[in-house]
């Protein structure tokens, strides 16, 4: 193959890698855009929304996945035993588990370290940001939102095929209730 050719074969490999990320920005913090970014991606779930995450606490978020569920976005959320029922955590931990929705506590494997939201399986965020105050205003942390199809399949994948199914319900139910935490449970928003 000549020399123009090989050039011509890679511009155009180029340019098919660049428009298939076109959909994806990267924040960092401390202050510097993940906060906004989870709420905002909260804010735009129109049917569905799978959350992940280790640990969660920042009121910016916890209001927007309220307002969510006001609006009947179905939610799923599950989120570190060790974390939820923590100093920092613990109120949310109570707001979240009574808003009518799916919410579980790990109970499988020591910790459960993910940090992603998934909205209407189509727009994501992950990287090393909790949703906490503190990840936004003190830590260095990252964040990516995408709408890379196949990011976001293969973590929807994995939410729905593994972790929402060995995080039961009634393990959930059964570390909340010893904790003086009311849960109500919306059948409709999942297994």
């Amino acid at each position: 193959m000549d020399l123009f050719f090989k050039i011509l074969l890679l511009a155009g490999w180029g340019i098919a890698i660049a428009q298939s990320h076109a959909g994806t920005q990267v924040y960092f913090s401390p202050n510097g855009g993940c906060e906004t970014q989870a709420a905002q991606l909260i804010s735009k779930a129109k049917s569905t929304l799978d959350i992940a995450v280790y640990s969660l606490n920042n009121p910016a978020i916890v209001s927007a996945i309220s307002a969510a569920a006001k609006r009947g976005v179905k939610i799923r959320v599950l989120t570190d035993r060790t974390q939820a029922f923590g100093k920092g955590n613990l109120d949310a931990t109570r707001t979240l588990a009574t808003l009518g929705q799916n919410f579980r506590v790990h109970s499988k494997n020591r910790i459960m370290h993910n940090k992603f939201g998934i909205a209407d399986g189509k727009l994501m965020m992950t990287g090393s940001f909790n949703w906490t105050r503190s990840a936004e205003q003190a830590n260095d942390e990252n964040c990516m939102i995408t709408d890379d199809s196949n990011i976001v399949v293969s973590f929807k994948k994995r939410f729905e095929t593994h972790l929402w199914v060995v995080n039961t319900l009634e393990k959930s139910q059964k570390y909340l209730g010893t904790r003086g935490i009311g849960m109500i449970h919306r059948k409709t928003a999942g297994k």
